[in-house]
């Protein structure tokens, strides 16, 4: 059996690296502002790097860009001093304690040094020594900083200890951002660290056209040409738009799973199908069982019109479709089960009530459509898995209706 290898398995994904969460992109779309920001906050320093370093404290949820312009504005600012700063990147998630993440921004500057058992007064004492004798200035990132381990009081110790390097007189302060989610560590609001900071940001989440936006150039840089369309752009951007999302994170990686089942179908493009699948990944079981007990408790010609909706997009393999193949297949649907149809009122009353509720997804034709039409579109579910349960849940109901007959 010959085997072939496995560059010749990727039909969609050319460069996967891109898409990972760790990829700095060469542009950060819809970030421009914040990066002026600290363009601005950061001049002064960019005009005396000797001076001391301001500290710049960024607020916001996940995927919002906290850490991509952070490290991006960094690596750009550190490249144009041409070496006098080192970047120290470091995600107190991961490292976990504060002896920890003096270790890392030490390693910075000097990779081979050693791991020893150290108090934090002691690692704070060995970054001053080691920033002396390498003659070199570091810029900190401090990422995920509510994730810090360790007591209140170690936490306020690091923060402080690095805030005042220069009271020893040989060690200006360091550059300092940091980055923390939807709150604050306790110790970081008390009066004594909170009047070092010189700037303080909030990221909002991104909107739909922003995603949509970000979306589209991280596509161009990690995937084929032609293996997927702006349809399902839209798609994967609305999904990720939703209430407390706003996420490009979340987005690529919807983006990013949907490209893999793609191509582990064997197939040469994303379809929207692979967006709904990877999209219901991220749905919690409890939702899962809630929205099952729903379509139960659903009347009969409204079950009828969810499996007629999910035939259509198998079919059409398309993020939206006409409200009139809708309706064509929902009374295929009936004449199969031998059901008498309800008419065209009644059948759009229903459908509007399924899209209420969250089933389906209702939107006016725009541009591209001949007249004024209703299209229906599902994110919330892949349609293979719910055609499947629907089709059941039916058969079940006119089974039981028979026999109670």
């Amino acid at each position: 059996m010959e085997y072939l290898p496995a560059t010749n398995l990727r039909k969609i994904i050319k460069d996967e690296e891109k898409l990972m969460p760790s990829h700095l992109p060469p542009s950060l779309p819809h970030r421009g502002k914040e990066l002026d920001a600290l363009r601005v906050a950061f001049s002064s320093l960019k005009e005396n790097p000797e001076g001391p370093g301001p500290v710049i404290l960024i607020k916001g949820k996940i995927g919002v860009g906290k850490t991509a312009v952070s490290r991006f504005f960094v690596k750009n600012f550190t490249e144009e001093l041409e070496g006098v700063f080192q970047p120290a990147y470091v995600n107190c998630k991961r490292k976990g304690s504060p002896n920890l993440v003096l270790r890392e921004i030490i390693k910075t500057i000097y990779p081979e040094f050693p791991s020893r058992g150290l108090s934090l007064a002691e690692w704070l004492s060995t970054l001053e020594d080691v920033l002396i004798t390498s003659k070199k200035r570091v810029f900190i990132i401090l990422d995920e900083l509510q994730e810090l381990r360790g007591s209140e009081k170690e936490g306020e110790e690091l923060i402080y200890g690095i805030f005042r390097m220069h009271e020893g007189g040989l060690v200006t302060p360091p550059p300092v951002i940091l980055i923390v989610r939807e709150w604050f560590p306790p110790y970081l609001l008390k009066p004594i660290l909170w009047s070092f900071i010189t700037l303080k940001m909030t990221f909002e989440p991104y909107s739909k056209e922003q995603l949509f936006d970000i979306l589209r150039y991280r596509a161009e840089l990690a995937l084929r040409e032609g293996s997927y369309d702006d349809e399902v752009l839209e798609q994967i951007a609305e999904l990720a738009s939703r209430p407390n999302r706003g996420s490009a994170r979340y987005a690529i990686g919807l983006l990013h799973q949907a490209a893999l089942l793609a191509e582990m179908d064997g197939n040469d493009r994303i379809l929207p199908e692979y967006v709904r699948i990877a999209g219901s990944f991220d749905r919690p079981m409890e939702e899962r069982r809630c929205t099952d007990e729903e379509i139960r408790e659903l009347p009969l010609h409204e079950k009828i019109l969810l499996l007629a909706v999910s035939r259509t997009l198998i079919k059409s393999q398309d993020v939206l479709v006409r409200m009139g193949k809708v309706e064509e297949e929902y009374r295929a649907i009936c004449e199969e089960y031998g059901i008498p149809p309800y008419g065209h009122t009644a059948v759009w009353r229903r459908i509007r009530s399924l899209g209420e509720r969250g089933f389906i997804e209702l939107r006016k034709s725009g541009k591209g459509y001949r007249g004024q039409t209703t299209l229906i579109g599902m994110n919330a579910f892949p349609a293979k898995s719910l055609e499947e349960r629907v089709r059941q849940l039916i058969e079940s109901t006119i089974i039981g209706e028979d026999m109670n007959v």
